[in-house]
Order: C-alpha cells, then structure tokens, then sequence
C-alpha cells in the first residue's frame, strides 16, 4: 500500500479453545439449568444483551432478562452503559473476585475486560448482532487455561440468512475469514456512493474471484 507497511497478526494470544454453540430460545430453561450447574462448581458467565432499551419491543430489555435470571441464579448482577463509572467497575470487580458468576451485560465488555477465569458467554438474540461484534464478544472468555464456551441463542423468526451468518461464526474462528464471509453475505455497498451493503453491479469484476488483481492493482 504505497509506503505504508502492512502488519497482519493471525496467531492468537492464548492456546485454548471456544466451543461455538448455536441454540432457539426455544431451549432457554436447558440452558439456564446448564448454567446453574456450571455456576455451582465455580464457573463465571457473561450473558450479553444487545441494548438497554428496546423501542420495537417494549419488553424486550435488558432489565427484563436480569430479572428473569435473578429468579434462577444467586450471584448475580447487572453492567450496562447507564450506570455511572463507580458502579460499572464495583460490578466488574465483584465478577472479577467471584461475589458475582453471572453478569448480564450489554456490549460494554466487548473490548478492555480480561478475566482470565470467565469461560462462558452466552449472546442473547445472537442475530441481532454484527459477525465481528459477535467475534469480538467471544474473544472474552478463553483467556485463562480452560476453554471457553460461547452460545449463541437466536429467536424462533430467524431466517436462513442470519441462520447462515451465526454457522459461519460457529465454524471459523480467523477473523479475517469471517469479515470476507460477511462481505460475501451482505456485499460491500457502493465504492462510490453511501450505501454500506448490497451487492456491485459490476459487468465483469467479482472482488472474491479477482483478488489476485486487486492485490496487483494495488
């Protein structure tokens, strides 16, 4: 790329593995019985939502979740972005010091939390979040020597192409070859233009098939 150098790290930070696990919220009481059990012999659980606040589904809400589980699980507490500085990280270090094994929390633990010894993550309403967010959120558990596990629970009206994009996740773990999945899946918007996804109406052109002579071009 001219006169910058291009530096592309593929070796992960850590030997374990994630077990990638694709549920229906049909399976919902399965899972939180698994998570007790988990919980029960010392294990620490994300459980992430997708936002606070939901304005299609007024029920549909991270607090409406927490209570749920709260019914369920002891040791439980709630992160997310409207809590001020001090409480985010009373909450964290009390997850951190093993007080709390199950934090519901929103995308605010997607980057800067390592807590070697939380293995499970599960993503409630998995198709609600982008393939790289999801990447990104999975890479918080398996930071210790234990494997990990992540869940990707999906709602009942999932259609074959979110259907398609939470397989992908579940069977790659290189972030190159999912961003290169999900370009394939959505298109890559206009090169010209605003729209960030749908498919180039190129007459002979396929950025896949020709990328040997994008590399040269470049």
């Amino acid at each position: 790329l001219g006169d910058i150098d291009l530096s592309t790290i593929r070796n992960k930070p850590f030997n374990s593995k994630i077990n990638t696990i694709i549920k229906s919220e049909e399976n919902i009481e399965d899972i939180i019985l698994y998570l007790k059990n988990l919980i029960s012999k010392g294990q620490k659980v994300f459980w992430v939502w997708p936002m606070i606040d939901d304005e299609d589904e007024k029920k549909s809400n991270i607090e409406s979740r927490f209570k749920i589980l709260k019914k369920e699980i002891e040791k439980i507490d709630i992160l997310h972005g409207k809590l001020d500085e001090l409480k985010k990280q009373d909450v964290l270090d009390n997850f951190k010091s093993g007080k709390i094994r199950l934090l519901v929390c929103t995308i605010v633990i997607e980057v800067g939390v390592d807590i070697p010894d939380a293995n499970i993550i599960l993503i409630d309403q998995a198709e609600r979040f982008g393939m790289a967010q999801i990447h990104q959120l999975r890479g918080r558990v398996g930071r210790g020597k234990e494997d990990g596990v992540c869940i990707l629970l999906y709602k009942n009206t999932l259609k074959e192409y979110s259907y398609q994009r939470l397989l992908t996740i579940k069977e790659t773990y290189d972030g190159f070859d999912i961003a290169e999945k999900d370009l394939d899946l959505r298109g890559g918007g206009e090169i010209l233009g605003i729209k960030q996804y749908g498919y180039q109406n190129f007459i002979f052109f396929d950025v896949f098939k020709h990328k040997v002579l994008i590399n040269i071009a470049i």
